[in-house]
């Protein structure tokens, strides 16, 4: 099982994420942030590596990474 997958947006997941940052502008998400919010919510994941507190603020739990 990989550790990751890169996925291609496609337009429609291009067009949500981008509906997502017009909406939510006042966050000053990016347009990375929101696509990846849309992604991982038709995905239906609860987890992210992440340090963004956007993530944490939409509800997703951060993983932080582990330290060597």
């Amino acid at each position: 099982m990989p550790l990751l997958s890169v996925e291609w947006i496609a337009e429609v997941l291009h067009r949500k994420g981008t509906e997502r940052l017009l909406r939510e502008d006042r966050r000053r998400l990016s347009l990375v942030d929101c696509v990846s919010l849309e992604f991982m919510r038709a995905q239906g994941l609860r987890d992210v590596l992440a340090l963004d507190p956007h993530f944490a603020e939409a509800g997703y739990r951060l993983l932080p990474p582990t330290r060597a």
